[in-house]
């Protein structure tokens, strides 16, 4: 019973660890296969709205821009940015989950912005499927660390 009892125990801070440090020593494949299914119902429960309309308010923002978001999740920061009053530009957003796109094209949909917000598959790892200059504003909040490290490789 007590060997039981300490393989639980390290099966459940071995997860710990994996999670906290975002599988950056080990466990990169369990937290990309996590992102995906379970991804868009963990970022989805919740609007950050405010924190990005406080954010793009940061951004001289005109309302014509195009504006990339890589690794958008579920959209929440492309959907605020085209719901601004004042935008009459366009926000694509990428990110590596096909789950996480179908997300955020659905809330577009329900939002009615697909007007002025468009969601792609496309690994930030990867050259991207974008004309150099294409976009007034990137943003890649959140991303960076979940992204190995391709220095010198």
């Amino acid at each position: 019973m007590w060997l039981a009892t300490a393989a639980l125990v390290l099966l459940g801070l071995l997860l710990a660890f994996v999670l906290a440090t975002d599988g950056r020593y080990i466990g990169r494949g369990l937290m990309h296969f996590a992102y995906d299914r379970v991804g868009a119902a963990a970022f989805g429960s919740r609007s950050e709205g405010d924190r990005w309309r406080a954010w793009a308010s940061w951004i001289p923002l005109r309302g014509g821009e195009a504006v990339l978001d890589v690794g958008t999740a579920v959209g929440d920061l492309p959907l605020t940015i085209a719901a601004l009053p004042n935008f009459h530009g366009r926000v694509v957003g990428i990110d590596r989950s096909p789950r996480m796109i179908a997300a955020a094209t659905a809330e577009a949909g329900r939002r009615r912005l697909g007007h002025r917000a468009a969601f792609l598959v496309a690994d930030a790892s990867e050259p991207l499927p974008f004309d150099d200059a294409e976009f007034d504003v990137v943003s890649r909040l959140r991303l960076l660390e979940a992204v190995p490290n391709r220095i010198g490789r």
